[in-house]
């Protein structure tokens, strides 16, 4: 072979001609095709020439060979690349970027097949099953008609599935069939349960510890086999197998011991397996399998004997599966993905579900004090993942979030009545503080949340089912009143941390101070007006009787022939209006002085509501006396608030305004 005929040889399979120039050392160019004739023809020359030009031959038929063999596997590319360097075009101020480097047409992904999604892997699957379900009948055909002995049908079984996995790894060798050999070896795997199974439970031929060995074997060999093979489906295939094990061969003692000591030493060696192949689908595998094995034993075997073996082993599986998912953010300080807190969350929830309903059953006092436990332990794994990775927000806050979800849980679980109501606005306003303190958006919401759920208690149960008797009610002195100046308190202490720390929440959070200042407001005059209601309703109980001499509940009986009793309806009446126009005069006065917009709105809706029920109700319902106090007063409030409007009015011009 010339150099000429290497040279074009080599610019066939994409060499640029500065690399052919060298590699023939220097003596080809694209105008001079070198020629024998053109070269030096001295003997040690040639010499030379032929010993260079022949290991150039044989270097160019491997390269050849390699490329078909890289063509044969992945086809033939659409263009060869060039090894020259592009040159930059050259910039101009006048010329968009986009011009200079326009954005690349992104394709789409290429269709699957459906053709070779059915031919390939749907009916590899559907043989191996039909094959797993034609031994079965075999085994019991076999058995009801007695065609081969006990012995040879399991040891034909087991023959089967050892050629299965034989085959199987044999073919996992080859790329074309990597695939395919999974089903086959997967096939292998489920005769070999099979085999064992019947061996136990049909033929009687092994024992129950001979064959829960054997079947640890075969998960052992299938998850070796996975990783030799680097198949993720058998390792799903054998941990299903592992888990299977228990309800295959099970004699029905309900050893709890070695049961769960199974269990657990199933969950570390696949979630080994699962950490280091980041193969995410062994946790999900195991979490179900655990919980399923765990809630059947309970089912039927647990009584108040097991109490601590139960939760000790209920713990260790829920601590198993909470340091996992996060485990590689700390090793490796990769983030973790919404999966895994997905199943952090799932993992937690079936865990202290199941620790209530066991707890609760065995009358356990401090179930609150166990949640708030558990609680450190989320907060502490949550700080530690932020000291190693601060990256990592989903663990991060994830894990912080659910240990504020477990403390929020352990107040009704642990507390009773007005006093959940209480220690959730205290948390509330503990929450939002923190948050500010640390910078946290996160924490803040939540604790705004808490705050808002406090209310709805407040409004819809501890309004309504209030344990205070009606004829010893005290004002102010009573358990209603202290739970609302509480969550009174909580909600402007809230108001004014917002204000305090303008600068740091964000635009979001912006109308979270009216917000509380409205709800510390409204649950403020609603307490008082509900005392002093309370307070003429208990005076009129001690003036009236019904006939029967009998009270039912709360209700007081208004007779408005007993002049007394009407007189203590029309000072009720006149009260609550003294009450809620003097309320929003103040509430004026604040807003003028402290420049808050909102609290004077707050006033004006006040005073409209006095206006109205003055105008509407007082002046039809009151006897004359009551009636010229209730107008009377009203008219020297509007008074008061229209002198300081006037006083104040280039302050509050711009709110007039609005």
């Amino acid at each position: 072979m010339t150099d000429g005929q290497i040279s074009k040889s080599l610019t066939d399979i994409g060499w640029g001609e500065a690399d052919v120039v060298s590699a023939l050392g220097g003596g080809v160019t694209s105008a001079s095709p070198i020629e024998p004739e053109s070269r030096s023809t001295t003997p040690d020359n040639t010499a030379q020439n032929d010993a260079r030009i022949e290991g150039m031959r044989v270097a160019l038929e491997d390269l050849k060979n390699r490329v078909i063999k890289l063509e044969s596997i992945m086809g033939k590319p659409e263009y060869f690349p060039s090894t020259k360097i592009p040159v930059p075009p050259e910039y101009r101020k006048d010329v968009p970027l986009r011009e200079y480097y326009p954005e690349k047409e992104v394709q789409s992904p290429k269709p699957i097949n459906v053709e070779s999604k059915i031919t390939g892997k749907w009916f590899a699957g559907l043989g191996v099953l039909a094959i797993l379900f034609g031994v079965s009948f075999f085994l019991k055909y076999a058995f009801e008609n007695n065609l081969i002995g006990v012995t040879g049908r399991v040891v034909m079984g087991i023959v089967s599935g050892l050629v299965f996995l034989v085959g199987g790894d044999f073919l996992s060798s080859k790329d074309k069939y990597r695939q395919y050999s999974f089903f086959i070896s997967g096939g292998g795997l489920a005769l070999l349960y099979l085999s064992i199974y019947a061996a136990f439970n049909y033929y009687q031929l092994v024992d129950q510890a001979m064959a829960f060995l054997f079947m640890i074997a075969i998960t052992g060999g299938g998850a070796v086999l996975s990783l030799k093979s680097n198949a993720k489906v058998l390792a799903c295939i054998s941990i299903l197998g592992g888990f299977l094990t228990q309800f295959l061969v099970s004699n029905g003692s309900g050893d709890q011991i070695t049961l769960f000591s199974y269990v657990l030493i199933l969950d570390l060696s696949f979630l080994g397996i699962s950490y280091f192949k980041k193969w995410n689908e062994m946790y999900v595998l195991a979490l179900v399998g655990t919980y399923l094995i765990f809630f059947s034993w309970y089912g039927q075997f647990y009584n108040s004997t097991f109490l601590f073996p139960t939760m000790a082993f209920l713990s260790v599986f829920f601590s198993v599966f909470l340091i996992s998912p996060f485990f590689i953010s700390i090793s490796r300080l990769v983030k973790s993905k919404r999966d895994d807190l997905i199943l952090s969350v799932v993992n937690g929830s079936v865990y202290f579900a199941a620790s209530y309903t066991i707890l609760k059953g065995e009358n356990y006092t401090s179930l609150g004090f166990f949640f708030v436990a558990w609680a450190a332990v989320y907060l502490g794994y949550a700080y530690l993942v932020q000291t190693v990775n601060k990256e990592d927000t989903y663990a991060i806050y994830g894990l912080g979030g659910i240990s504020l979800l477990l403390i929020t849980l352990a107040v009704p679980i642990q507390l009773e009545k007005n006093w959940i109501t209480i220690a959730w606005a205290i948390e509330g306003l503990i929450l939002v503080w923190t948050g500010f303190k640390l910078n946290n958006y996160s924490i803040r919401f939540f604790g705004a949340g808490v705050s808002f759920v406090a209310a709805l208690r407040l409004f819809a149960f501890d309004t309504f089912f209030s344990n205070d008797s009606l004829q010893t009610f005290i004002p102010v002195f009573n358990e209603r009143f202290l739970t609302y100046i509480i969550v009174v308190a909580s909600y402007f202490a809230i108001a004014y941390i917002y204000g305090i720390f303008k600068e740091i929440r964000s635009d979001k959070e912006r109308n979270v101070p009216a917000i509380f200042g409205l709800l510390g407001n409204f649950f403020l005059i609603m307490i008082l007006s509900l005392d002093l209601t309370r307070y003429y309703d208990r005076r009129i109980i001690e003036l009236s009787t019904p006939p029967n001499g009998i009270f039912t509940g709360n209700v007081v009986y208004n007779y408005f022939g007993n002049p007394a009793v009407v007189s203590l309806r029309n000072a009720q009446n006149l009260t609550l209006s003294v009450l809620w126009g003097v309320y929003s005069g103040l509430l004026m006065l604040f807003g003028i002085i402290m420049r808050s917009k909102s609290s004077r709105l707050l006033a004006i809706i006040g005073l409209g509501i006095v206006i109205v029920k003055v105008f509407l109700y007082d002046a039809s319902s009151l006897s004359d006396i009551y009636r010229i106090a209730s107008f009377i007063f009203l008219g020297v409030i509007l008074l008061v608030i229209s002198f300081l409007f006037y006083k104040y009015k280039e302050k509050i011009k711009e709110f007039v305004l609005e």
